[in-house]
């Protein structure tokens, strides 16, 4: 998806005269390759889907588009994106473009955040994404991001030519080689693939777009850390100091990405599932390097999630829209102008960029770990608070079985993803090492076990994206294994099954694994493997097991608390905590002590918090 930054008065005033052209005839197609000129924000504020009959997302639609033997013509969008609003102006909304999908195709309209699965199938073609379809819902093509109206119109007649003439529309499946090979040698393969994709300028994974990538960062600290791989430390302080330009100094939080292959010509969504991931991956960075401006970053966009996201009851809104207007509320305006503003003032008396003010499970869960993990290495215990209230509300509103709903207005018809299960076992995860209560880490254990009892594929290993949907046909009803969910279900399944030594759930992480690591399919992820090489560390490198003994188990006491503060403050990437009752498994010595043990040694208790860090430093180094 290719967008240009407006920074022009003279240019803006050009675009504003465009207002109001979804009733002209569309501009001629851009050359090929060329990218398209970006509309006023009142063109692109019109928010509506043009002049399409949208069908819904339902058996009816499909039946339709087999009955009647129409293509099937999918868009899957979000409720922040720019350039879907510029599509539902300039491009749905011409007539000859409607007047042509009324007659030949039978068109649907999806949101990205409210349908995981669909959005994880689409990911790469960004937002908006298009997909055209056989009548029986079989893959023809993609588009991605937005499409000039003359130039698509021509693509669309080219199919419809095509299936009149009876030309195969479908496209064949890949063949993928599946040959396996040691795990250490698929680790090493995956980060090779990883490291194609570095920018040795700007840092960061890919051009010329720049995104925060939260796991080739989280990778590479890692490595930094644990492997005392100075070469990949150096990359990420690299990225994150890039990444920084990324946070709105006004009101906090990071934008979505940044154009023109540098980190300082932001898009201005943002998304709260980047604002956790983000804040997780600058906590980390300042825990490995000391550096105070990733905990100043990480500070930031804390303060943006609880002063713009957070809801009356703790919980988090899904994602906040680049420019103001787009709903036709205020004056419109393009993000490039608004967040030039100096300041908070003067922002608010030109009107507020549109929120989209759903609660998921899977962007909850990822907040909810970022401010847990600032909270955990810093005892910022307000994070830690913010961080429970909005998981309780997650808990109560949001749990089917011992699952996770993605929307909380879905609960008793809801198909549940594994993103969701997976976002939020991690945020539980990291809750129960934050605070040391024991009900966090029985609920991460039972979400594990959800996803390995429902999600997980029997015959081939590796978890599906979501339970079966009554009525999905063709390409839709196949069950896919995302990649990159896979490796974050991995890794987190792989921990919470150490954690309590349960072999059904490390099992079950190995045959993921089997199913995932294999050169052939790493390969066809490009640069979108470093959830699965996470996974991969995850099972390869013992990890050092913090085991605190104190109190009733749960670190509700003082002395207790004052050592797991003490513990969470050394940053250790392949780190299990365990609060643990005294003379369950480790002697009462009549005061807290940690225990820092491998299979294969055990420190002596350490128990004083303020040289805890000193002592256990020899523990810490492979």
């Amino acid at each position: 998806m290719t967008q240009h930054v407006i920074d022009s008065s003279a240019t803006l005033a050009a675009l504003l005269a465009l207002c109001g052209a979804c009733a002209t005839p569309s501009p001629p197609a851009p050359a090929i390759g060329a990218t398209p000129t970006e509309p006023s924000a009142a063109a692109a504020g019109q928010h509506h889907a043009g002049a399409i009959d949208w069908h819904p997302w339902d058996e009816a639609s499909f039946a339709t588009a087999r009955t009647e033997g129409r293509m099937l013509l999918v868009t899957v969008v979000t409720q922040w994106c720019h350039w879907c609003h510029v599509m539902d102006t300039k491009t749905w909304g011409d007539p000859a473009i409607a007047a042509l999908i009324a007659d030949r195709f039978v068109a649907i309209r999806v949101d990205a955040d409210a349908r995981p699965d669909l959005a994880e199938r689409y990911a790469d073609w960004g937002w908006p994404a298009i997909a055209l379809l056989t009548p029986d819902a079989q893959p023809v093509t993609e588009w991605k991001g937005y499409q000039e109206a003359r130039r698509f119109e021509s693509e669309l007649v080219g199919y419809a030519q095509d299936q009149d003439a009876g030309r195969t529309l479908a496209r064949k499946a890949a063949v993928v080689d599946t040959a396996t090979k040691p795990l250490a040698a698929i680790r090493d393969f995956t980060r090779a693939q990883l490291d194609r994709f570095y920018d040795p300028v700007e840092g960061g994974w890919g051009k010329p777009q720049k995104y925060p990538r939260w796991a080739p960062v989280a990778a590479g600290l890692f490595a930094g850390v644990v492997h005392q791989d100075t070469a990949r430390l150096a990359e990420v302080t690299r990225t994150l100091d890039g990444e920084l330009a990324l946070i709105d100094p006004v009101d906090g939080g990071m934008f979505q990405y940044s154009l023109q292959g540098v980190w300082t010509a932001p898009h201005y969504e943002k998304l709260a599932e980047i604002q956790g991931p983000a804040m997780e991956n600058l906590v980390d960075g300042f825990g490995a390097t000391n550096d105070v401006r990733y905990l100043h970053g990480a500070r930031a966009i804390a303060r943006y999630v609880r002063t713009v996201l957070r809801r009356d009851d703790g919980a988090f809104f899904a994602n906040q829209d680049a420019d103001v207007g787009t709903r036709g509320d205020v004056a419109p305006m393009l993000g490039v102008n608004w967040y030039a503003l100096p300041g908070r003032a003067e922002r608010a008396a030109r009107g507020e960029p549109f929120i989209d003010r759903h609660v998921y499970a899977s962007h909850n869960g990822r907040l909810i770990a970022g401010l847990a993990r600032l909270g955990q290495l810093t005892a910022d215990q307000q994070a830690i608070d913010d961080a429970v209230t909005a998981a309780d509300v997650i808990l109560a509103r949001h749990v089917v079985g011992d699952g996770f709903s993605h929307d909380e207005g879905h609960v008793d018809d809801a198909v549940l993803h594994l993103a969701d299960q997976v976002a939020m076992g991690h945020a539980l995860l990291t809750l129960a090492e934050a605070t040391g209560q024991r009900r966090f880490r029985q609920l991460a254990s039972r979400t594990a076990h959800f996803i390995t009892s429902t999600l997980e594929d029997p015959a081939g290993g590796g978890y599906f994206a979501h339970t079966p949907v009554a009525g999905d046909v063709g390409v839709f009803a196949e069950r896919r294994k995302p990649f990159k969910g896979n490796g974050e279900a991995i890794a987190f399944i792989l921990k919470v099954g150490r954690l309590d030594e349960d072999t059904a759930l490390t099992s079950s992480a190995e045959r993921a694994l089997q199913t995932f690591a294999v050169e052939g399919v790493v390969k066809e992820e490009f640069r979108a493997v470093g959830e699965m090489l996470l996974a991969l560390e995850g099972q390869l490198v013992e990890p050092l097991r913090f085991s605190i003994v104190g109190g009733d188990g749960s670190a509700d006491d003082d002395a207790t608390r004052a050592l797991l503060r003490a513990s969470n403050a050394m940053y250790v990437p392949h780190r299990l905590v365990d609060v643990q009752i005294p003379g369950a498994k480790y002697p009462d010595l009549g005061k807290p002590a940690l225990f820092i043990c491998t299979t294969t040694f055990c420190s002596p208790p350490l128990t004083d918090p303020a040289t805890l860090r000193d002592k256990a430093q020899r523990y810490l180094t492979r």
